[in-house]
Order: structure tokens, then C-alpha cells, then sequence
């Protein structure tokens, strides 16, 4: 299921486009239960397309609460109506859009900015995404 909405993704030529693919996430997410992967897939396609997409939702950085595991009991319920980026301490767990590495009482709220997705205000001001603090 999720090589096809990665690919359906990839497919998408325009906004328009797009906006079909996050119905599907939608209609996926009224039909079944509510998986926590289905949450992070769709959260990361927001992500990723946060420029195309019509449909707009908060965006939120979520700090040590999600260090070593995201989303936790926490975050699930914000993933169902916000797009989110977490912050890790551990390289090893910045290996997707939706997870940043910072060093804790070294890295200013600027440099973790910087290394966020694509045009995510508030939480973010760069216009590329490193996923790691520089």
C-alpha cells in the first residue's frame, strides 16, 4: 500500500493532482483503524508536498518529548490534525522528513530551523532541508 501512494505521489504532475492522493490518505484513515504508520506516511507526504497542497493544517515542532521514538502515545492523536516535524538527538534517527538532528545546549532555535522541510512556518524558515543542524 504504501509503494502505491509513493508512487501515486511521484505520479502527481500537478497540485491537483496531489490533492487526490491526500483524499486517498484521507479516505484510508476514515475506513480502517487508526494505525500509527498510516499517520507517519501520510505526515511525511504532507511534508514533502507542503508547497503543493491545498488543503492546510498547523504546523508543529515537537522537541525531547519524541527523541528516541516518534510519534509516542503523545504525538499520534497530532499527526491525525497537524503536520509535524520532531527533534532528535540521535543522527541515526534524522533519516526522514519528518525527524530532525540537533545537539542539545549547543544548536539555537535558528540552526534547528534551518535544517527543517521546505517551507514550514512557523516552525521553519529555510528553503532547504539538510535534516541535520549545520
Amino acid at each position: 500500500m504504501w509503494n502505491r501512494l509513493r508512487n501515486l505521489e511521484s505520479a502527481a504532475a500537478t497540485p491537483h493532482d496531489l490533492d487526490g492522493v491526500e483524499q486517498l490518505y484521507q479516505q484510508l484513515m476514515a475506513a480502517g483503524p487508526r494505525l500509527a504508520a498510516l499517520l507517519v506516511h501520510h505526515n511525511q507526504f504532507r511534508l514533502r508536498n507542503l508547497t503543493r497542497l491545498k488543503s492546510k493544517r498547523p504546523k508543529v515542532l515537537i522537541g525531547g518529548l519524541n527523541d528516541g521514538i516518534f510519534p509516542n502515545f503523545h504525538t499520534i492523536p497530532l499527526l491525525r490534525v497537524a503536520d509535524v516535524v520532531s527533534l532528535t538527538s540521535r543522527a541515526s534517527d534524522a533519516d526522514s522528513i519528518d525527524r530532525v538532528y540537533y545537539r542539545p545546549l549547543v544548536d539555537r532555535m535558528p540552526d534547528i530551523t534551518r535544517a527543517c522541510p521546505t517551507a514550514s512556518p512557523p516552525i521553519c524558515s529555510s528553503t532547504t532541508r539538510s535534516n541535520t543542524v549545520t
